[in-house]
């Protein structure tokens, strides 16, 4: 049942159910460059963000790399309302089914160093292998028991264009019942093979955008990256 480059799908669902809130759990929330969170306001990577990231991860691809993708994120559709509506599976096989797919597709390390931004350069040693250890722990536990109680019947693929020399943008929407579909639009990139996320956009929110800023503000309060480890260990727990 699991594609080999399942990483995408997961993550449009999580921001499904909790509108990018990724500390809070409760309602949608942005953080703006000044550290501060704002509810609500669109936001994409920068183009200094989107080269930072390129850097971090060298693309690949040939000239059907759209198509491909379309197809791709349309078949990571139907797999995951498949696997959501399974009478036979509980939550807990739900999560444990997600958690699989993100710790084999996702990769971790690359986006562990991007949402770090500047401070991954202050970090060494010890240090560094604990954050890239407690961030492996808190995205797979935060997205996979997200996903594994989430309800949704709904996934289409509304078009894919070309971003840059490198990236590829498909536009999607998610429903469920009678409820207003939900605009997701992906940034992917094809490396060895497979599609990898770059960055996931949810009504106008930049989840990976989100992520790294609210670890900056983290990290403001906290004074160190120590203090952003302590705050991912604990919420993980």
């Amino acid at each position: 049942m699991k594609s080999i480059q399942s990483i995408v799908f997961p993550f449009v669902v999580a921001a499904f159910l909790s509108g990018c809130a990724l500390f809070s759990g409760d309602s949608p929330q942005q953080v703006s460059s000044a550290g501060q969170v704002q509810a609500g306001e669109p936001q994409e990577l920068t183009e200094a963000e989107l080269k930072e990231l390129a850097n971090i991860m060298p693309a690949a691809g040939g000239a059907d790399t759209v198509q491909r993708a379309s197809m791709t994120m349309q078949a990571f559709g139907l797999e995951a309302i498949g696997v959501l509506s399974d009478p036979s599976l509980d939550g807990a096989k739900r999560e444990t089914y997600f958690h699989d797919l993100l710790a084999r597709d996702l990769d971790i390390p690359v986006l562990a160093k991007f949402m770090l931004g500047k401070h991954w350069r202050k970090t060494q040693g010890e240090q560094r292998e604990a954050y890239e250890k407690v961030f492996r722990i808190f995205i797979l536990k935060t997205y996979s028991s997200r996903l594994g109680g989430s309800h949704f019947d709904r996934f289409e693929v509304i078009k894919s264009e070309k971003s840059g020399k490198n990236d590829i943008l498909v536009h999607s929407q998610v429903s469920e019942g009678q409820r207003k579909p939900i605009r997701a639009v992906w940034r992917l990139r094809e490396r060895n093979g497979k599609f990898v996320i770059l960055d996931l956009m949810v009504e106008g929110i930049s989840m990976a955008l989100t992520l790294r800023q609210e670890f900056a503000a983290i990290i403001r309060e906290k004074k160190d990256v120590n203090g952003l480890i302590a705050t991912l260990l604990q919420r993980s727990a």
